[in-house]
């Protein structure tokens, strides 16, 4: 459970027994059965910029779509809330009406996210490129700053 994360406040009866009750007033489709073993992450990481990244960034680490809505970050999302959150389109978020291949490659692209190394360097969280470049910048001239204060006490001939 990330710091974000809250304990459940229901225990996992109760939120089945919800489930069921919610079902009976408005029912909607099923959960997809999302399968991630085999399916193509190139595939995916395709569909995810064509279909995802506009709202949930390139990383899945969320952002603002507009309105007062923030598109979640897909870093702890489990493969079926992804899958069911294509199929209902919670809140501001459309249906996507896919096939559950492309779901499935969706949802494991996502699964690489979650895990992805970072060969460039420590990833700030990644928190994306602008405020790497900021830290980046901001570490180069404190060096730079530190190299000129070296150069300006050393004793000239």
């Amino acid at each position: 459970m990330t710091s974000l994360q809250r304990k459940p406040v229901l225990s996992p009866g109760q939120i089945q027994s919800l489930i069921d009750y919610v079902a009976r007033i408005a029912p909607g489709p099923a959960i997809p059965p999302v399968d991630t073993q085999g399916a193509d992450i190139a595939a995916g990481r395709q569909l995810f910029i064509n279909n995802c990244a506009a709202c949930h960034g390139a990383d899945a680490a969320g952002g603002s779509v507009g309105g007062g809505f923030v598109a979640p970050s897909l870093h702890n999302a489990a493969s079926s809330t992804v899958g069911e959150a294509m199929m209902t389109g919670p809140g501001p978020m459309p249906v996507f009406r896919l096939p559950i291949r492309q779901i499935d490659e969706i949802a494991a692209y996502i699964g690489y996210l979650q895990s992805a190394p970072t060969p460039g360097g420590f990833s700030l969280g990644g928190l994306g490129p602008v405020p790497e470049g900021f830290v980046a910048g901001a570490v180069g001239l404190v060096l730079l700053l530190l190299l000129v204060g070296w150069v300006a006490r050393r004793p000239h001939p």
